[in-house]
C-alpha cells in the first residue's frame, strides 16, 4: 500500500583526488595543477614548516566548511559574481557547474575571516585565485598537446 521512487538529493561531499598525471576520473568540478618542487633534495626546515602549515590549513578548511551558517550574498555582489562568471566562462570555456564550486569557495573564504556577508574584497580574492587556477589548467593542457 505504498509507493517508492528515487529522489536525487545533492550532497555537500568534498572529495579530493590526487594524481601524478592527468586524472582518469572524468567530470571533476575543480582541477588544480600543482607546481612541483624537486623531490631529490633532503628535507629542510622550510619543507617541515610547509608540511605543518599544510596540516594547519587542512584543519582550518575542515572546520570552516562544516560551519552550518549560510553565506549572505547582497544583490550587487550576486550581480558582480554573475558577470564575472559569464566572462570567465567565455574566456576559459568552463562548464556551468563551476559556479557552485565558486560559491562554496566564496563561502569558505568569508567564513575563514568570520564574515557572514560576501564583500567585494572577498569576491575579488576568490576570483583572482580562480583565474590563476584556470590559467594553470590552460597551460597544462597546452603543454600536453
Amino acid at each position: 500500500d505504498y509507493q517508492s521512487y528515487d529522489v536525487q538529493i545533492p550532497l555537500e561531499l568534498s572529495c579530493v583526488l590526487v594524481s601524478r598525471q592527468r586524472s582518469i576520473i572524468k567530470d571533476l568540478e575543480v582541477v588544480l595543477p600543482v607546481n612541483l618542487q624537486r623531490l631529490d633534495c633532503p628535507p629542510s626546515k622550510d619543507s617541515v614548516a610547509q608540511q605543518s602549515s599544510l596540516d594547519a590549513a587542512r584543519i582550518l578548511l575542515g572546520l570552516v566548511t562544516r560551519r552550518p551558517r549560510a553565506l549572505q550574498i547582497p544583490d550587487d555582489a550576486a550581480q558582480r559574481l554573475s558577470e564575472d562568471f559569464a566572462a570567465v566562462r567565455q574566456e576559459f570555456q568552463v562548464n556551468s557547474g563551476l559556479c557552485h564550486a565558486w560559491l562554496a569557495l566564496a563561502r569558505a573564504q568569508c567564513l575563514t575571516f568570520a564574515e557572514e556577508v560576501l564583500s567585494p574584497n572577498r569576491w575579488h580574492t576568490v576570483l583572482g585565485c580562480e583565474r590563476q587556477r584556470l590559467q594553470r589548467c590552460r597551460e597544462q593542457t597546452n603543454a600536453c598537446c
